[in-house]
């Protein structure tokens, strides 16, 4: 009786860890799929704010990356409050309060 309980033993361990090993196999897939996918919404995203900077048409833009007229409006929206606070910062950072202008943040 002792010895079929420890082939049992024997037999339900290594069936648990064949279960281990596939499911970490299925998590490292997923996790794999997942950050490939995060890196090319990241990469079209770049893309498109190239293609803004270049002066692209919106239009343009959506079709060559797949992202919607919304999204790339969304990311020059982005793209203008970004360059709106580094130009303000720039100049209230370098230039001379005079008395004339008054700059704020």
């Amino acid at each position: 009786m002792p010895d079929e309980v420890l082939w049992e033993s024997v037999i339900y361990q290594s069936i648990w860890q064949e279960g281990v090993q596939i499911g970490e196999a299925r998590g490292r897939a997923r996790g794999e799929a997942r950050g490939e996918s995060i890196g090319a919404a990241n990469k079209q995203r770049e893309i498109a704010i190239n293609c803004l900077r270049e002066g692209l048409p919106v239009e343009v833009i959506a079709h060559a990356t797949g992202f919607s007229i919304a999204e790339v409006q969304q990311i020059q929206q982005a793209l203008n409050e970004s360059l709106k606070i580094k130009i303000s910062s720039v100049i209230s950072d370098t230039t001379p309060n005079c008395g004339l202008f008054e700059f704020s943040n």
